[in-house]
């Protein structure tokens, strides 16, 4: 039987989780850690070491969601005009805990404006009780908090400026790009977000970003069952009996007809691109970025001109 694309999800969720199990991933973890801390001191180190300490735990009860690849590409491209400084609420995580393997890779310059590429991210949010000496190092208070944990996986096959330094040091097909905890409140602070080694802090906006689509009506997230050798070669990695992916996509964009009073005739078709826009929530008490959808505008009979940059939304 052919493999499914998405059923990939599942494969890659269950092959890092026998990794970060056997004792080559423990002895990988170590080196990691000791790593960032030789790099960005023992108070950075903190939240990643916190991140690794619950990684199994996470990646057994995480859902697995492929991202198909119009619903990245949306993604990327909504991310250029959201603003990142709104507060993340606990609302705005649709998945409590997940895996979301991407159909490609993301590409983002870091720090030395290199290119760097993850392939999945793992998060994980929930209450945790945040030591003193975190507090300290990393600003916030100690006591019981609303975190993300947060991974971003890269994988060998997908190249970057650091890939022949990168997959030597790494067990096999798999490797750690990041690894965090943060607490909610921090998720809009770019000061906090942007120390992680990335320029832009966007593997954070990312996550935000795709959750708000998700909950939009013009993406579509539906159950997909995989089939018998995948599930159970998972489950001989260690997963539970999993059984479905969530396979994250767009709907077929609907067309918006002109002809209202008043409205302006064009002699041709053209495409509406997506925009945010500020919205209120009454049942929040917030204003809240809304995503609203591209669409195309002008007469059905009439020819349709590119006029900019714009996605292909059919598959």
């Amino acid at each position: 039987m052919q493999r499914q694309n998405w059923e990939t999800a599942l494969s890659a969720q269950s092959e890092v989780l026998a990794l970060m199990t056997s004792a080559t991933g423990k002895q990988y973890e170590r080196f990691w850690l000791f790593d960032r801390a030789r790099k960005y001191g023992s108070g950075a180190a903190q939240p990643s070491a916190m991140a690794f300490a619950t990684m199994v735990d996470d990646l057994i009860v995480a859902e697995p969601l492929y991202v198909a690849p119009e619903m990245h590409h949306l993604v990327l491209d909504a991310m250029q005009s959201f603003d990142a400084r709104e507060p993340l609420h606990e609302e705005d995580v649709l998945f409590r805990c997940g895996f979301a393997y991407l159909s490609e890779p993301f590409l983002g310059p870091d720090m030395a404006g290199k290119t760097a590429a993850f392939r999945a991210i793992h998060w994980r949010m929930g209450i945790v009780d945040l030591p003193e000496s975190f507090a300290t190092a990393n600003g916030g208070e100690a006591g019981p908090t609303m975190c993300l944990t947060i991974t971003l996986w890269s994988n060998t096959g997908d190249k970057d400026d650091y890939s022949e330094v990168w997959n030597a040091g790494v067990p096999g097909p798999w490797g750690v790009l990041h690894a965090t905890t943060m607490p909610l409140a921090f998720a809009n602070q770019l000061a906090h977000t942007r120390g992680e080694g990335d320029r832009n802090a966007d593997w954070i906006t990312y996550l935000r970003v795709l959750h708000r689509l998700m909950a939009e009506r013009i993406v579509a997230k539906a159950r997909q069952r995989t089939s018998r050798p995948v599930w159970r070669e998972a489950k001989r990695r260690g997963m539970p009996e999993v059984k479905d992916v969530i396979v994250v996509e767009l709907r077929r964009v609907t067309t918006k007809h002109d002809g209202e009073p008043g409205e302006a005739h064009y002699s041709h078709r053209f495409m509406v691109r997506g925009h945010w826009r500020d919205q209120w929530y009454p049942s929040l008490g917030i204003h809240r970025q809304k995503w609203i959808s591209p669409y195309i505008k002008g007469p059905d009979d009439a020819a349709f001109m590119e006029k900019e940059r714009v996605w292909i939304w059919d598959r």
